[in-house]
């Protein structure tokens, strides 16, 4: 199967996507409510939209990546099934969150921000889809290890392995740089970021979401996430899992994924080529397949222990990697 990226014939996964049309992002939130989840620290921003019309299949609670705000992620939104409940929940590096001084940014204490915000919206265990894309993948893989989250199944879309910066910039340059100082690098923080990407609508996002970026929580949870590996999480999830991918960039590299689908047990690899610009549309699409089949994705799912393979959609089944 050929990878993703801005090569990617024009077979590659369209007959899927079309399949998933999605709703207009607008809609979704006018039929919605903006929720103050209260934390441990202070709170957290998240949003509860209801299915439009004819409810079917698992609800679906989102995490989405690193820093970026609703506004970033509306493609996600509108990619998903009018057919399904969606709560989004803004994790608390964001610039949405409030938090007291000298909050704590432990991806512990960022995984049980979640799970509260999923006990606020009534979420039950075994009753919902967990989706995660990038840095909300690897929360998403915390809270399931941690136990604090307990869903049907979890979504992981190009998580994560560890925190994207440069590890020498994490162990001695952002310990030692102030906030003022922090500031003042935004510009060249922007470029490392921007640096690589091809797709337009990529790089928009990224310097928009950098600009309004709360850069001292960036900075706080850099510190506290220096150390944190996705491998050594991996092993402690004992719930079903799905790892996907479809394109690649310069911090989605799909040499990744199979260690940590390795590190994951009874996880599944997904490969499903898309090019860049279809990157969102993809994650709602797949989370859709899930939440419309699941738990009758796999027609041997019957008996099998948390430990085998995670069952995997029919309109999946072709893009199976792992």
């Amino acid at each position: 199967m050929e990878r993703g990226g801005l090569d990617v014939p024009d077979h590659h996964a369209s007959g899927f996507l079309e399949r998933y049309p999605g709703v207009a992002a607008s809609a979704r939130l006018d039929s919605g409510d903006r929720w103050t989840i209260p934390v441990r620290d202070g709170a957290i921003s998240a949003y509860a939209m209801p299915a439009l019309g004819e409810r079917r299949g698992l609800p679906v609670l989102y995490v989405p990546g690193w820093g970026g705000t609703i506004e970033g992620f509306m493609d996600v939104i509108e990619s998903i099934g009018e057919a399904v409940d969606l709560f989004y929940v803004e994790t608390r590096e964001k610039c949405s969150s409030e938090l007291v001084p000298h909050a704590r940014f432990t991806m512990s204490r960022i995984a049980a921000d979640v799970a509260g915000a999923a006990r606020r919206f009534g979420l039950p265990d075994d009753g919902y889809l967990l989706l995660g894309s990038s840095f909300g993948a690897a929360v998403a893989v915390q809270a399931v290890a941690d136990g604090v989250l307990r869903p049907a199944v979890t979504i992981l879309y190009d998580p994560m392995p560890r925190l994207w910066m440069p590890r020498w910039v994490l162990r001695y340059v952002a310990p030692l740089a102030s906030p003022g100082v922090v500031s003042v690098l935004r510009p060249a923080l922007k470029r490392l970021v921007l640096a690589g990407m091809r797709e337009r609508l990529q790089r928009r996002r990224a310097a928009r979401f950098i600009d309004a970026a709360d850069l001292g929580k960036w900075r706080a949870a850099a510190i506290a996430l220096r150390d944190w590996d996705i491998r050594s999480v991996g092993p402690r999830v004992d719930r079903p899992v799905a790892i996907v991918n479809g394109c690649a960039d310069r911090f989605h590299d799909p040499s990744l994924y199979p260690r940590i689908a390795a590190a994951i047990p009874g996880s599944r690899l997904l490969r499903v080529p898309v090019r860049e610009s279809e990157r969102e549309r993809l994650i709602g699409a797949v989370a859709t397949a899930y939440a419309f089949d699941w738990p009758v994705c796999d027609d041997a799912r019957e008996g099998r222990s948390s430990l085998e393979r995670t069952p995997v959609p029919r309109a999946l089944r072709g893009f199976v990697e792992v």
